[in-house]
């Protein structure tokens, strides 16, 4: 398989986590009586309260921690099928934009 359609398979991928993301933060959220992630609700900071949801249902939360790391990968595949595709018109830029984006997607996965 070529980089540049592993990498277009990537980018739909990470749609379809983001869309995963949001049934699991929405399932997290109704299972447990928690408001929405969005400020000034503080239920999602909490350490009690997310400490009880994570003991009442551990497979939820290891799905979410998995998604997270799906969701660091996935970049770096779509930086790499760019790097591919651009790399003959600006190799110095498509070398900086790859490093970067290493970087924080590694700085993200911390």
């Amino acid at each position: 398989m070529k980089l540049q359609k592993l990498g277009g398979f990537a980018s739909f991928a990470l749609v379809g986590l983001f869309i995963a993301l949001g049934v699991l933060l929405a399932r997290i959220s109704l299972l447990f009586g928690l408001t929405s992630p969005v400020p000034p609700s503080t239920d999602l900071l909490d350490p009690a309260k997310m400490m009880a949801a994570y003991l009442a249902s551990p497979v939820t939360f290891h799905l979410f921690d998995l998604s997270f790391i799906l969701w660091g990968i996935m970049p770096i595949l779509i930086a790499l099928a760019l790097q591919e595709r651009t790399q003959a018109n600006a190799p110095n830029l498509m070398r900086l934009a790859f490093t970067a984006a290493s970087i924080s997607f590694a700085l993200f996965l911390t």
